[in-house]
């Protein structure tokens, strides 16, 4: 069984209300588990349970970048990495008990699938509209933005195998940081484009980030 639900926001679309959005990301990533973990104990304490944190939950320090790997101490960078936080404990604490479970630690993975105001399917749903001839230009706040961006197919067949083996905690992303002009050049370089003649950006400033150490045997 896979606890995939959560309430997100991202930080490319408008801003969200605290009091509207946090009661929901409450209800939904943490209550939400433990109501899953409270039934499976009753009613089915041998189903392999596998759910899905962020990277949100680890903050890099100032002026330099922070690797993750399962040891890593967690200090949350927004509320929605505190409620995956605080259900990643909830977790470790039913498997002490017996419950075969499980916490994938996510990193940034991206498909089709993903709204708008996300930025990889900004950028790429922009490079096509240029190329079609739809929109003329795409502003981004910052080139210099990175992120361990990784394939939401890659992910789902991680937890595919964790579902399969030892229940644990492990870390899922790529290994590597990308920069938002990475993401950029690879997007309307599918399309016959170069971004420089297409995109708006209001700063380049590089920003520490936190990247995947998936390594574990």
């Amino acid at each position: 069984m896979f606890y995939l639900a959560a309430v997100h926001h991202s930080a490319e679309g408008p801003p969200a209300d605290p009091g509207v959005l946090w009661p929901a990301m409450v209800r939904t990533n943490c209550r939400g588990v433990a109501a899953m973990l409270r039934a499976l104990r009753r009613t089915a304490p041998d189903c392999r349970l596998v759910f899905a944190a962020s990277s949100q939950m680890y903050t890099p320090p100032q002026g330099g970048d922070l690797t993750v790997d399962e040891t890593t101490a967690r200090r949350p960078r927004t509320f929605y990495g505190h409620t995956k936080s605080w259900s990643l404990d909830a977790i470790a604490e039913a498997r002490a008990h017996g419950l075969p479970a499980s916490t994938a630690i996510l990193f940034n993975h991206e498909s089709p699938l993903r709204p708008p105001s996300f930025l990889s399917r900004k950028v790429t749903r922009a490079a096509a509209a240029i190329r079609l001839g739809r929109q003329h230009r795409l502003a981004i706040d910052n080139l210099g933005g990175r992120a361990d961006w990784s394939s939401a197919a890659d992910v789902v067949d991680a937890l595919l195998h964790m579902s399969e083996g030892a229940p644990d905690d492990y870390v899922i992303g790529s290994g590597r940081l990308h920069t938002v002009e990475d993401l950029l050049a690879c997007a309307f370089a599918r399309v016959g484009l170069d971004w420089r003649d297409h995109v708006d950006a209001a700063r380049n400033a590089p920003q520490p980030a936190v990247v995947a150490d998936p390594r574990r045997p």
